[in-house]
């Protein structure tokens, strides 16, 4: 049995049955993978990792597993499954997430369910008596009963993240009772529920997500920074670089071979490694946008809205790629459907919670719509900005 030492849960005792699939190459790449991107930006101690990340939640569900008395077979599928549901994150996690998803339609679980099945992952777990389908689809979420233990809105991953991102950023808005989420759980026939008794709780839970994502996720510093890579992405894809080799990259790799670039991809690396950032040329709230429905289809359309960029910059007089736009997603309204059972009754936590339902309403209190530029081109940019119909500003 091996110990590891994690900040946000002691002492984690790792199988000794589980140490080939830890020390295998593709989970050591998840200690080069930061988990909130380029949040360190922001916040200098937000260096932690998908690899702690991972090893956290393998032990919250070890947890779940005892307490939920999981057979012993169900338990070992679960904390691999748990181990390696992030295999598939790319570098600077969703920022690459991001890109691939939008530009090239293929998303982080179903790259985790490929590494799974057909990596050399699935060898491992072969060895280990373990089914590499089986183990994908509960790590991916993709279609297996245990899936959503891992996946849901009261789900592992979440618990583990919210508590990580908060530690290392210093935000103390992560904080949440995960013991009484685990002890309220009730899972059946591949539905996750929770004991009226944990409501609270789980209402913490979705307080500390509505908290975080406007503090840490949705940082205005974090959104240019990841619009800025991605942008050089983009640009580096248009010429010899392929989106699967991206996303199985980590981040020290992907800077390097970026940076092997010439023209505007370099140029925009270099920016971010040394914090000289796009600012805020127009950042408006719901409000401050005309026909905002059209605005979130637009924001779907990478190649339109890519042309808009370009067409401001022009416009300007700036060079192509001087000019980013980034266009929030619609809040997901599903994100607070959490079951909740009473007596022999079932009904969701924003039906009888009136804290959940004002969180629903106030959703869209952190949208907003950007449109970023060099500090020199700040004024220039602004007033195209203007014609188009972009006034609100937020200084």
């Amino acid at each position: 049995m091996k110990l590891i030492r994690d900040p946000i849960h002691g002492e984690i005792a790792v199988d000794d049955r589980d140490l080939d699939l830890l020390d295998s190459p593709e989970v050591q790449r998840l200690r080069r993978i930061k988990q909130i991107g380029l949040g360190h930006l922001v916040y200098p101690g937000a260096n932690h990792t998908r690899f702690e990340h991972s090893v956290g939640t393998m032990y919250i569900a070890g947890q779940l597993c005892d307490r939920m008395g999981f057979d012993e077979w169900t338990r070992r599928k679960m904390v691999v499954s748990a181990l390696l549901h992030d295999l598939g994150h790319g570098p600077f996690s969703h920022t690459t997430e991001k890109f691939s998803s939008q530009v090239f339609g293929l998303d982080h679980s179903e790259l985790t369910l490929r590494g799974i099945v057909k990596g050399p992952i699935s060898e491992v777990l072969a060895d280990m008596d373990l089914d590499p389908t089986e183990i994908g689809l509960i790590a991916s979420g993709r279609g297996h009963d245990l899936a959503g233990l891992l996946h849901s809105q009261v789900g592992l991953d979440r618990m583990d993240y919210l508590m990580r991102d908060a530690h290392y950023t210093g935000v103390a808005y992560g904080v949440i009772d995960h013991q009484r989420i685990l002890s309220t759980l009730i899972f059946r026939g591949g539905e996750i529920m929770i004991r009226e008794k944990g409501s609270q709780a789980a209402e913490s839970l979705l307080v500390a997500r509505f908290l975080m994502y406007p503090s840490v996720y949705l940082h205005h510093v974090s959104r240019i920074a990841d619009a800025m890579l991605f942008r050089a992405l983009e640009d580096a894809t248009a010429r010899d670089i392929s989106v699967e080799e991206i996303m199985g990259m980590d981040d020290m790799s992907l800077v390097s071979r970026l940076l092997q670039e010439e023209g505007p991809v370099k140029e925009m690396v270099t920016r971010i490694l040394n914090r000289n950032l796009y600012k805020r040329a127009v950042y408006a709230p719901p409000s401050g946008v005309q026909d905002l429905d059209s605005l979130i289809e637009l924001s779907g359309d990478r190649g339109r809205l890519r042309e808009l960029e370009d067409e401001i910059a022009a416009e300007a007089g700036i060079e192509p790629g001087g000019v980013l736009i980034d266009v929030q997603d619609r809040p997901r309204r599903d994100e607070t459907e959490i079951k909740v059972l009473s007596g022999s009754e079932v009904s969701t936590l924003g039906t009888i919670s009136t804290l959940v339902k004002s969180l629903r309403d106030a959703e869209w209190n952190y949208w907003r719509f950007g449109v970023y530029c060099a500090k020199e081109n700040l004024e220039k940019v602004r007033e195209v900005c203007v014609d188009h119909g972009w006034p609100g500003l937020e200084r």
